[in-house]
């Protein structure tokens, strides 16, 4: 690309050279369309994470049920758009870590407590 920029310079445009403005288009065009392709991809994992974050974000709130927490998680909510991809990622790991602190029951972390030693549940857990 540097060579076709060279060559549309005001000084050399007796020496254009067409076959390699060709082929320098022709690879711009490959490299744009799978630039598109790894945005399109990169997009899909943003929402997906925002979303999750999202969710699990309300479900703190609730629980915790203080005003603090509610404006806290009304500001990361409205944050998370702006975040670069590694911000949003380490965001997620701190949210997923609370969540698991806040509702160790939905991880299975409880049903492991229930059983007997030789891995039975208890006659009492079915009462």
């Amino acid at each position: 690309m540097t060579e076709l920029i060279a060559q549309l310079s005001a000084e050399s445009l007796v020496e254009i050279d067409l076959d390699a403005i060709r082929r320098a288009l022709e690879e711009s065009v490959g490299v744009g369309s799978a630039l598109k392709q790894l945005s399109e991809e990169l997009s899909v994992l943003r929402e997906d994470y925002i979303s999750r974050i999202v969710g699990m974000t309300k479900a703190l709130a609730v629980a915790r049920q203080t005003e603090d927490a509610l404006a806290d998680a009304t500001d990361l909510v409205a944050a998370l758009p702006s975040m670069s991809s590694p911000q949003l990622v380490e965001q997620y790991r701190r949210t997923t870590a609370k969540f698991r602190d806040a509702f160790p029951a939905s991880f299975g972390l409880l049903a492991s407590s229930r059983r007997r030693a030789d891995g039975r549940q208890r006659y009492s857990d079915f009462k």
